[in-house]
């Protein structure tokens, strides 16, 4: 599933597509049986396995599907990060008649040293944060982990913690909640 062999993995060997199909069945079952937070760290703790891709690929794809226009039309914009850990941090944002989304990896963790235990992770991130647009609404959801987070509102422009972001999974994609 991620290719370790060392070669592109475009020339790489053959797909086995009914692996993945099998997989995914797993996770879309494994979703709708147990607690988000349960199967995450299920994810986390065994993802050599390839599960951890196919649940963000799927998670993302179905949350276009569901809101087109906004990556259809949406304006597109790059995140500022702030703190001692911005460098490690890439993130994206779309906007289109109301819809908001963010979208936020981590980079350069190796180079860092970043700790892999989640305890070390809170530690790593405390320092930083995401600088929203001055419009951006104060809640959001973590379509990927169905957390909730709150924008810093006492600054100008708002901005979310990544201690937050990245407090059950090593990726967020982020959905404006504004209702």
């Amino acid at each position: 599933m991620w290719g370790f062999t060392g070669l592109i993995p475009i020339i790489g060997g053959p797909v086995d597509f009914g692996l993945r199909l099998t997989l995914l069945k797993s996770i879309q079952e494994q979703v709708t049986g147990s607690p988000v937070s349960a199967f995450l760290r299920a994810l986390l703790d065994n993802w050599m396995d390839g599960r951890i891709k196919l649940y963000v690929i799927w998670q993302a794809l179905n949350f276009r599907r569901k809101h087109p226009r906004l990556f259809l039309e949406g304006d597109y914009v790059s995140v500022e990060a702030r703190g001692i850990r911005k460098r490690n941090v890439v993130a994206i944002a779309r906007s289109c008649r109301g819809e908001h989304i963010v979208a936020a990896v981590p980079r350069w963790l190796a180079r860092a040293r970043a700790p892999m235990s989640p305890q070390g992770m809170q530690r790593f991130w405390a320092a930083g944060e995401l600088v929203l647009s001055a419009r951006a609404p104060a809640r959001w959801l973590n379509v990927l982990t169905e957390e909730r987070l709150n924008c810093r509102t006492s600054r100008r422009p708002p901005t979310l913690p990544l201690r937050e972001i990245f407090h059950s999974f090593p990726v967020a994609l982020l959905f404006a909640e504004t209702g």
